[in-house]
């Protein structure tokens, strides 16, 4: 493994599931960038229109097809997920079959998109980097496996680094669609009931802006990633809750509510939360990303204009469906 990953020329940085939603935008962010070659794979035979950048046609499920793919890349960013309720062998043979593919191709270095939720059922208020992860669901277990078998397959031969966003808006995405729904559609007493089992418990969303910004960070870093990983949040921001987020969004649709109403006792929501099975069931839990700071990652995203962009992509979107 290199020590350093050089600044010097443009670097080739291949894209697994660009036409996805941080895919998407990751993409249009490298193409206004000198300094890169970006390329993206597709599906054979696929119908759908060409990403930004070379396209190249290839299967995750046969890595025969990556090799032109993946033939002098600098830097890998893995993306791609896969497809739901997939069998688990089915998805380690791919990932393991990616990996030695990336080997075979002498790839400098792969970033892996996982999720910060990996770490399942813990007991934790504050999560980093180090809390030990229990995954509770399919794919939660999916994704920790696939950071396993990447480390063990890469070995030293390829720099691995491991991104752990946590929800992540943005226009086109899928977080807060429902909440958003809720406030342009839902009768006042609807809405405020929410407001009033919800309160204030942390929605650790992250804006999709500044995970692309991360990535693009990662993919740039002339330190060796060697093997770690990062968490990606905006958790350290005050008004990433519940009411407060239903505030900003419902301003954008001129239908405020008070920020600081009444709501159940953080005790009977955290029960509430374990009886619907959700894996991180503490309301007051938040995901640090102070590691990704310390090597020098700046979030260059407003938090609060991110949702409001949002919000009035939402808006537009539901009017041009009229």
């Amino acid at each position: 493994m290199p020590d350093t990953f050089s600044s010097a020329g443009q670097k080739v940085i291949c894209v697994t599931g660009a036409s996805g939603f941080i895919g998407s935008f990751l993409v249009s962010a490298f193409a206004s960038s000198d300094d890169v070659v970006v390329r993206t794979l597709r599906r054979k035979a696929s119908a759908c229109p060409l990403q930004a950048g070379v396209a190249f046609s290839g299967d995750l499920h046969d890595p025969e097809t990556l090799v032109p793919f993946l033939d002098g890349a600098d830097v890998v960013i893995h993306l791609a997920q896969p497809s739901s309720g997939s069998d688990a062998n089915k998805v380690n043979l791919d990932i393991i079959g990616f990996a030695r593919a990336c080997r075979f191709a002498k790839v400098k270095r792969l970033i892996y998109i996982s999720t910060a939720t990996v770490v399942g059922k813990t007991s934790e208020v504050r999560v980093d980097e180090e809390t030990p992860c229990h995954p509770a669901n399919e794919y939660e277990r999916q994704k920790y496996n696939s950071e396993l078998v990447l480390r063990s397959e890469l070995g030293n031969e390829v720099d691995l680094g491991i991104l752990r966003p946590t929800a992540v808006f943005g226009p086109h995405g899928k977080n807060l669609r429902k909440l958003a729904s809720t406030i342009l559609g839902s009768s006042q007493w609807r809405r405020r009931f929410f407001r009033f089992l919800h309160g204030q418990r942390r929605m650790h969303l992250v804006s999709v802006d500044n995970v692309v910004a991360s990535i693009m960070f990662l993919a740039r870093c002339e330190r060796p990633l060697a093997g770690n990983v990062f968490i990606i949040s905006d958790d350290d921001n005050v008004n990433n809750q519940y009411q407060a987020v239903d505030d900003i969004l419902g301003k954008v649709a001129c239908k405020k509510f008070s920020v600081n109403e009444k709501s159940i006792p953080v005790w009977l929501l955290r029960v509430l939360l374990v009886v619907a099975g959700r894996s991180q069931s503490n309301p007051e839990l938040r995901y640090d990303c102070s590691k990704i700071a310390s090597w020098g990652f700046l979030r260059s995203a407003n938090f609060e204009r991110s949702l409001e962009s949002f919000m009035c992509w939402y808006m537009e979107s539901k009017g041009g469906e009229k």
